[in-house]
């Protein structure tokens, strides 16, 4: 038999990715948001889910896995030469809102905001949150 706990997070798990393929088809509407959602969802949250795979991100948007390598790799690309991402910037503030609000009912913690560069990305979290900095593997 298996442990209410270990049970508990498989069901989070499921949860979470019953919730990303839901957003996945009703709020991604342009390349921007595509972008935003592929650097959101491979990133190192909630803590009780595991980060998704570019395969699985792949899956979701219904794209190619080249496609989805592409958004993670130019996001990396403009971190590393602006600081920031531009095209994070321009994604809906819609799909930012049910990320975090998906975020919350699993149980992870503060939304994570992906600022980084090259193989190692330094992850902080939104400017409402306490300053906190992590690596991601």
């Amino acid at each position: 038999m298996i442990p209410p706990e270990v049970m508990a997070k498989i069901v989070k798990r499921f949860h979470w990715r019953l919730a990303l393929a839901d957003m996945s088809r009703n709020l991604i509407e342009t390349e921007y948001d595509e972008h935003f959602f592929a650097v959101s969802t491979h990133g190192p949250y909630p803590r009780d889910t595991q980060i998704l795979s570019i395969r699985s991100i792949a899956k979701f948007l219904g794209r190619s896995l080249p496609a989805a390598q592409y958004h993670l790799e130019e996001h990396k690309e403009l971190v590393l030469l602006d600081g920031v991402c531009s095209v994070c910037q321009q994604a809906s503030s819609e799909l930012e809102r049910e990320l975090r609000r998906q975020r919350d009912e699993v149980g992870g913690g503060d939304l994570l905001v992906v600022a980084g560069n090259t193989s190692l990305m330094v992850v902080t979290p939104c400017p409402s949150s306490n300053l906190v900095s992590n690596s991601l593997p």
